[in-house]
């Protein structure tokens, strides 16, 4: 029963955290997807231009951008999912006129598949 009650009230504790500091989290997170979004143009630029010829296909260069591609894909997914879970917190996105929430106007990738998913 005590670690139920301890569980319970941590819980409540972590909830109570994210609901204070739910600016600072979103911006660190949209920050971190429109990083990822422009490392993964990047990398897929660099995969077709590889994909010219025969020999570049073949090459550890594409294979490489590839495998980024994923990797930054999956990388966005979860912190998507991330985001998601903060709005269902604190409802969030319905805030987004008011002055705290201003510097999401900064990440228009992030904010436009947030809107695109709540």
């Amino acid at each position: 029963m005590t670690t139920t009650l301890n569980h319970q009230v941590t819980e409540s504790a972590t909830e109570e955290l994210v609901r204070r500091y739910a600016t600072g989290i979103v911006k660190k997170i949209m920050s971190q997807i429109e990083s990822n979004e422009k490392k993964r143009e990047k990398a897929t630029q660099t995969k077709m231009d590889a994909a010219l010829t025969a020999n570049g296909v073949r090459s550890m260069k594409h294979w490489k951008a590839t495998s980024s591609i994923e990797t930054f894909y999956e990388e966005n997914e979860r912190l998507f999912e991330e985001l998601l879970h903060i709005n269902s917190l604190t409802n969030f996105t319905t805030n987004l006129h008011q002055d705290r929430y201003k510097f999401v106007e900064k990440y228009p990738f992030a904010l436009t598949e947030l809107m695109n998913r709540v």
